[in-house]
């Protein structure tokens, strides 16, 4: 059983049943899908992605900070790797041994409720409806939550149908701007810009996705 870190040693006999399939810092990461070690997260070694030898270092962990919401997205953060859980954000390093540090408290639905933007991440707050600064480096190098962006009585949520729908916010690093899409099929849209005014935004198209070239989209 894993200790109050949440980390457990390896164990070589279990068979991988993949939830997500994620690679950060040149790992394979694995979130395990039913038996025993539902939810838990294994890795590979550095460099081989289908390397799973102890002795070359690959591990695996989960329950730590007693949180059992689901694993929503895992990437690279800085000098080492963001979690996204239901229930809030973690960052992870491994060297000699494996630390978990739970950075926000943010409520996620969804993997795209966030956008890491250089050394910050931002995200739509799916606990107050708020557009927040979820993680951000403070002046003594430290990884902290930060302030609302956007209150969640200004964002309205919750009567313009963001709440119970998809999301996806994406940053466009050309224009300094932000946009929650939401709806089932994505073709709304919410324009926040970096002097603080907000407009709609339609785009009469049925997205599947968005992808991010150099936190812009």
């Amino acid at each position: 059983s894993p200790d109050n870190t949440g980390v457990t040693p390896p164990k070589p006999d279990i068979v991988l049943n993949p939830k997500l399939l994620e690679v950060s810092n040149n790992r394979l990461y694995v979130v395990q899908d039913g038996g025993e070690y539902n939810g838990y997260i294994f890795y590979s070694q550095i460099g081989v992605l289908d390397g799973f030898s102890e002795a070359l270092g690959s591990g695996y962990f989960g329950g730590f900070y007693n949180d059992s919401s689901d694993t929503l997205s895992i990437e690279e953060f800085m000098d080492g790797t963001l979690i996204t859980k239901r229930n809030g954000i973690y960052y992870l390093t491994i060297g000699d041994a494996v630390t978990i540090k739970k950075i926000s408290q943010v409520g996620q639905d969804y993997a795209s409720d966030h956008v890491i933007v250089g050394e910050k991440v931002y995200a739509y707050d799916t606990n107050s409806g708020a557009l927040v600064n979820a993680v951000s480096i403070n002046v003594f190098g430290t990884m902290v939550s930060g302030k609302p962006l956007v209150e969640s009585e200004v964002l309205n949520a919750e009567n313009m149908g963001i709440n119970n729908t998809r999301r996806f916010l994406t940053y466009n690093a050309e224009r300094e701007v932000f946009i929650l899409y939401y709806g089932e099929d994505l073709s709304k849209g919410l324009v926040f810009t970096n002097i603080g005014t907000m407009f709609p935004r339609e785009t009469g198209l049925n997205i599947q996705t968005f992808i991010g070239f150099n936190q812009g989209v």
